[in-house]
């Protein structure tokens, strides 16, 4: 699920939480609980592969 999340940060380079939620659900063939998601998301921000857009929150970007 990180690599899936870190390809479509890589590949939009900036997205609201909503619109990277649902394009993980879109490409994984499983279902998966979106507080999971979050988690998932809150560690890539800990790894520095994404993160917070200063102005808004509930937007991330990538880091490249």
């Amino acid at each position: 699920m990180d690599a899936a999340l870190t390809k479509i940060m890589k590949d939009k380079k900036s997205l609201m939480h909503n619109e990277l939620v649902d394009e993980l659900l879109r490409k994984v063939n499983f279902p998966i609980e979106k507080p999971f998601i979050k988690h998932r998301i809150d560690s890539l921000i800990e790894k520095d592969y994404i993160k917070r857009n200063t102005s808004n929150a509930a937007q991330y970007e990538y880091i490249a």
